[in-house]
């Protein structure tokens, strides 16, 4: 059976029809607050039949229907109809059914079967057995009372015991509840002020551990900070010399990048300086040649001249020479081409060879760059072997360390596993005492319950003699009561004589008292004497009377009685044998005076003899039996006691009654007293009896908690050996493993060492060769510089050469001018163009010597030979900082390792710090202590001392300790209000026992497995604090937690006691399921893990239940099967958004 469709019409906030569809599995209505979700909720309670407006979240029915804002569109109505899956469980329906409800405004309300008007008791009679009318709505008011502990009805309702208890009086109800109120207060109060009493020595305890822990922790605390500061101090040490090495090796890289680069700077300034001293060399060479040509010249014009000044005078001769000198130049114009051609050929054989040694230079220089990128590989090889060799060196110490740490672990699992086998052997005995303090438990509680069920009897016998004691009390006070009351009226009615004090001064010496005091009447005559003297009674004797007598008298009605010499009648002989009134009277004083008028009435035996004498004798008085007198020919009838005497005898009567039944009572409380205190103490034995017996149920709930809790311990410590001996293996497998992977490193680092030392070897050769090449290219750059120069010279012999025949040709030319000039020109002209030739010579020899001297100076020979010693010097000198490079490089590696080491212990310390403290150490600026670790193993000693410690004694002290004062004054007002308890019929009271008993052990046993499912490896018990009377007694809820002691409810935190409460609400509900179950906000108290926890019992439950809830957690919403959304549309009207989980799947894939 299941909940097909709800539809609403014109209830609370759904103003227009609405319909939700429900489906198998979990739907959830979700939305914000005030939507109108818990409306649902309110409803589905409604339309099976719900009466409570309070349940209803309604102060009156007509907050049922809806109310628009504007009020223009408020409904008449409410209506809410369900159509149920039948699914054979009503036969009498067919496949479904339909129940509506429907309420007006006026007040009327409708109940409607598949559209067939019905009664609500039908609707509430189809689903009784179903179990829907009972735990299938689940809200939190059902959690709160539960936290609360009212958890008794809740018991009786899923037993089905109610009818049986509705069965009574609301007044005995009433008070039977207040004595159970007493009761569950009186046992609440002891246990609280043993709780009390226990948190009281709990809190000193843990006061002195809690004054112990926070000396422990700053001792802790300071000694993981001297540690710390030990390990920052040798950190920065190490770090200030990695520093240094690593500066150092900067600097030695500086240096050495300095060095190359000076090198390198010192090879291209000996280029330049080559170049320039070539230059250089060329331009003097130049000069020279230009130097020697000018110095020809001028020895030729100053021959010249000499000559011109000789053949001067000799034309002819002269002329003779200059064609000679022409025809000498013409040779030397010969000699100088073929010298020309020679040095031409000699040019040609120094080029190749130029090109020879610059290619034999390239060659070395291709061979030096080579090499030198191949030393550069080398060194690249030699830094990544370096790296790997410290990588490996750095995985070979953390696996050396982690096979310490495994060996530790097997040492640890060694000395875990004989921990555990000697726990195995106390844990075996330890269960064979628990089965045996159990049995002696069992055996005490069959034995404490006989003495409790005597007891009780005991109880209802001593309740009944003191009922039966009160209820004679109460007669007899009230018999009492009436008896003083009487007292009162007959005293009243005897009254006082007004005026006596005033007759006795008036009268003095002649008053004699009143008639009535004078006279005593025997016991059953009264009534007699009262109908013949009756007012004479009350008049007063007096001896004689005057009229001044009564002059001041004051108000009132007064008699008298006044003494006369002869009052005594003779009797007549046929009265004689008549009794005379004063046979039953005795006078006690004035008696002659007084037997005279007594004297005058007689006792007849019946009211005819009485008329008869008195018609004789009408002088005297004749009174019958039953109180007729004849006097006088009057007849005197007396109903009722109006005589004094009379009045007088029921007095006493009532009186003396009134005494007896005094000193009656006062026994009878004597009694009650001591019944009331033979009940105290037997209630109190059956108290003690019932603390013994609810100690010895916690006892036993414990010992079998105990006793479980050793059985799984012993499967735990066998599971737990057997994984140890399995962690063993593995741990050992994986030391053989780390072994083999340590040979693995070693033989890396041996082969990368190895390659290294060849590597390097090589790397030293390949710089060998480096400087054994660069020798050979510096021999070939002064070899070639050599030819080069040679070269050079050859070009300028050349040039000079070919300059000196052009200039020799321009001579011939100028020669053959100079003939025809001469020819042409007069001696002294001619001479003085030669002289002023001859000077600009001299100048220009001058000049060009003067260039010549200063070129010679700036030839860098010696800076050149510098710069090659330099070079040498700079390369011996790389060669020694790669060195020390090296042996830094091996340095810096250890320190690494050194700070890595440090770095881990410094973080560790840091980790405990503030795992064990939460304290961070960086921050954290400790006082000085002096011998902390003599005082911390002291502190642990006294801590251990200790033993174990409740951390919430403090706390819990101070919330029992003002949770009693408030119950002690609960008491107090309550104790007052004690009242009997009534009988219970036998036959209801075994039924509704045996159910109780039967639906308590299996709420129990449901209770602690949804428990265990919540709480994992927690154990939960219901203990009944009087289980000899299931029917009164008290549910106790203890539990475990894993790993902790047993508590109860009230010790738990808000949030235990809220999951625990949703436990015991799904093991009442699968005690009585039903085929749908609807949560309201359930489980909005729970945090994530719980929620989690409490939706898979959902998702479990809803595989054969049909489960609504309405909820506002996302991680419900992600178990459900089906969402609907609800909001306002607008103020006051709800608007529903339905979806399907299984159809947003697929959409959200496609998004993504």
């Amino acid at each position: 059976m299941k909940i097909k469709e709800i539809k609403l019409y014109g209830f609370k906030s759904f103003q227009e029809e609405t319909k939700f569809l429900l489906n198998p599995g979990i739907t959830a209505f979700v939305g914000p607050n005030g939507s109108g979700k818990s409306n649902i909720f309110d409803a589905l309670r409604w339309v099976f039949g719900e009466q409570s407006m309070k349940a209803l979240r309604c102060e009156k029915n007509e907050d049922l229907i809806h109310i628009s804002v504007d009020g223009l569109s408020d409904s008449n109505f409410a209506e809410v109809t369900v159509t149920i899956e039948n699914e054979d469980f009503f036969p009498q329906f067919g496949s479904e059914f339909e129940i509506k409800r429907r309420f007006y405004r006026d007040g009327e309300s409708e109940f409607y079967l598949n559209r067939v008007k019905c009664r609500l008791q039908d609707i509430q009679a189809l689903f009784l057995n179903s179990g829907t009318l009972t735990y299938s709505f689940l809200e939190l008011a059902e959690i709160e009372r539960i936290i609360s502990g009212d958890t008794k009805e809740m018991f009786d309702d899923v037993a089905g015991i109610l009818k049986y208890q509705e069965r009574r009086e609301q007044t005995e109800r009433r008070l039977e509840q207040t004595e159970q109120d007493l009761l569950r207060l009186e046992d609440v109060i002891g246990e609280m002020e043993r709780t009390v009493r226990s948190l009281k020595r709990q809190a000193r305890q843990t006061q002195l551990y809690q004054e112990l822990k926070d000396e422990y922790k700053k001792l802790s605390l300071f000694i993981t900070k001297s540690d710390y500061e030990k390990t920052i101090a040798e950190l920065k040490e190490v770090e200030t010399s990695l520093n240094n090495l690593n500066q150092q090796k900067q600097n030695i890289l500086i240096k050495l990048n300095h060095l190359d680069e000076e090198r390198q700077n010192l090879k291209n300034e000996f280029t330049i300086l080559e170049t320039k001293k070539k230059e250089t060399i060329n331009e003097i060479n130049n000069l020279n040649n230009e130097i020697e040509s000018l110095q020809q010249e001028l020895t030729n014009l100053e021959n010249e001249t000499i000559q011109f000044s000789i053949e001067y005078e000799r034309k002819t001769a002269s002329l003779k020479e200059k064609q000679e000198h022409l025809k000498n130049l013409n040779n030397k114009i010969i000699e100088n081409e073929k010298k020309l051609e020679d040095v031409n050929n000699e040019l040609s054989i120094w080029n190749e060879k130029l090109s020879d040694e610059q290619n034999k230079l390239e060659a070395l220089s291709n061979k030096f760059i080579e090499t030198t990128r191949t030393i550069e590989e080398k060194q690249k090889t030699i830094d990544g072997i370096l790296l790997k060799l410290q990588l490996l060196k750095n995985d070979l110490a953390r696996v050396e360390i982690n096979k310490t740490n495994k060996e530790n672990v097997i040492n640890q699992l060694n000395k875990e596993k004989e921990e555990l086998t000697r726990n195995l052997s106390t844990r075996i005995e330890e269960r064979g005492k628990f089965e045996q303090e159990l049995e002696v438990i069992v055996k005490d509680q069959d034995n404490i319950s006989k003495a409790i069920l005597e007891q009780q009897k005991q109880i209802s016998e001593l309740e009944a003699k003191i009922e039966e004691i009160e209820n004679d009390i109460i007669k007899r006070q009230e018999e009492l009561n009436d008896c003083r009351l009487l007292i009162d009226t007959l005293s009243n009615r005897l009254g006082k004589v007004e005026n006596i004090k005033f007759i006795k001064q008036q009268f003095k010496d002649r008053f004699y008292g009143m008639f009535r005091d004078c006279i005593s009447v025997h016991q059953g005559y009264e009534h007699l004497v009262d109908v013949c003297l009756y007012d004479a009674l009350n008049f007063f004797l007096v001896s004689e009377i005057s009229p001044d007598d009564f002059k001041n008298l004051p108000e009132g009605r007064y008699g008298f009685i006044f003494k006369k010499e002869e009052l005594t009648k003779e009797i007549p002989e046929e009265l004689k044998k008549l009794k005379l009134l004063t046979d039953f009277i005795e006078i006690k004083s004035n008696k002659e005076f007084l037997s005279a008028i007594l004297s005058n009435f007689f006792l007849t035996n019946s009211f005819e003899e009485s008329v008869a004498y008195s018609k004789r004798f009408p002088e005297f008085g004749f009174i019958a039996p039953d109180g007729i007198l004849m006097h006088n020919n009057s007849l005197i009838i007396q109903k009722g006691e109006f005589g004094y005497f009379q009045i007088n005898q029921k007095l006493n009567e009532y009186q003396s009654r009134a005494e007896s039944l005094q000193n009656e009572i006062v026994f009878m409380n004597d009694e009650k007293k001591k019944l009331l205190y033979e009940l105290s103490q037997t209630r109190t034995n059956l108290e003690q009896n019932k603390e013994r017996l609810f100690a010895l149920n916690i006892n036993k709930s414990e010992s079998s908690m105990q006793l479980n809790t050793l059985k799984n311990q012993l499967n735990n410590l066998n599971k737990e050996i057997g994984e140890i001996d399995n962690e063993r293996i593995k741990v050992i497998k994986e030391i053989e493993e780390l072994d083999i992977r340590i040979n693995e490193y070693k033989t890396q680092i041996a082969e990368n060492e190895k390659t290294l030392v060849q590597t390097q070897t090589e790397e030293e050769e390949l710089k060998n060769n480096l400087s054994k090449i660069e020798a050979q290219i510096d021999n070939q750059n002064k070899e070639l510089n050599q030819i080069v120069l040679k070269i050079g010279i050859l070009n300028e012999l050349k040039s000079v050469s070919e300059k000196g025949l052009a200039e020799t040709r321009i001579e011939i030319t100028n020669l053959k001018n100079e003939i025809d000039e001469i020819s042409k020109l007069s001696q002294s002209e001619k001479l003085g163009m030669i002289e002023q030739k001859i000077d600009e010579l001299k100048q220009s020899i001058q000049e060009k010597k003067e260039k010549r001297s200063k070129l010679e100076g700036e030839i860098p020979e010696q800076t050149i030979q510098d710069i090659s010693k330099k070079i040498d010097s700079i390369y011996d000198e790389i060669t020694q900082l790669q060195k020390q490079q090296d042996e830094v490089q091996n340095a810096i590696m250890q320190v690494n390792f050194k700070v890595f080491e440090l770095n881990h212990k410094k973080e560790e310390l840091n980790k405990k710090a503030k795992e064990d403290f939460q304290t961070d150490l960086d921050e954290y600026i400790p006082e000085e202590i002096p011998e902390p670790e003599m005082r911390l193993n002291e502190v642990k000693e006294r801590m251990a001392r200790l033993g174990e410690i409740n951390p919430l004694s403090l706390s819990a002290y101070e919330q029992e300790k003002k949770r009693l004062d408030e119950f002690l004054i609960q008491r107090n007002d309550i104790i007052t209000a004690k009242q009997n308890l009534l009988k219970s019929i036998a036959e209801l009271d075994a039924r509704a026992r045996e159910r109780f008993i039967d639906t308590f052990n299996e709420v129990k046993e449901k209770f602690n497995d949804v428990f265990a499912k919540f709480f994992e490896g927690g154990e939960a018990d219901l203990v009944m604090t009087d289980p000899a009377n299931p029917l009164t007694s008290d549910v106790d809820i203890v539990v475990r937690m894993k790993g902790k002691k047993i508590k109860r409810i009230n010790q738990l935190s808000g949030g235990e006691r809220t999951l625990l409460a949703v436990s015991l609400l799904l093991a009442f509900y699968l005690v009585k399921p039903a085929p749908f179950c609807i949560l309201d906000e359930i489980d909005a108290p729970l945090d994530d893990v719980n929620v989690v926890r409490f939706n898979k019992f959902l998702r479990e439950l809803s595989q054969h239940t049909q489960v609504v809830i309405i909820t506002h957690n996302r991680a419900t919403m992600e178990y459900a099967d089906y969402i609907y959304g609800l909001t306002m549309e607008r103020p006051g009207k709800s608007k529903i958004i339905s979806t399907r989980l299984e159809d947003l799947e697929p959409a959200g894939v496609e998004e993504q």
